[in-house]
């Protein structure tokens, strides 16, 4: 689990460069006549847009597996939320979940 973890964190790294090259690459140009500059994009947008879709697709995909593990996966010991004396005041809060610590 902690491999997919990982490899969906690298993903979503990888995701970000690809999506702002593309958009960096995509020039609009507002020419006025002939004789403006005209721009050439130096990297394939449509190549790009496509590598970081790709990425994309695998990240969703491997996300939607982990989900769907941490929903089938039960819980065999439980952690404490909201609180860290564990006292006796926070037996009946909704928010206090019994420790296991074997």
């Amino acid at each position: 689990m902690s491999d997919a973890i990982a490899r969906r964190d690298i993903l979503r790294m990888r995701i970000s460069p690809y999506r702002d090259l593309a958009q960096a690459a995509s020039i609009t140009e507002n020419r006025y006549s002939r004789s403006d500059v005209k721009f050439h994009s130096a990297v394939s947008v449509a190549q790009i847009q496509k590598e970081a879709d790709a990425l994309s697709k695998e990240h969703g995909e491997l996300d939607a597996r982990i989900q769907e593990a941490n929903w089938l996966t039960e819980l065999s010991s439980y952690a404490e939320v909201g609180s860290f004396s564990g006292g006796s005041e926070h037996e009946n809060s909704p928010w206090v979940i019994p420790v296991s610590y074997a």
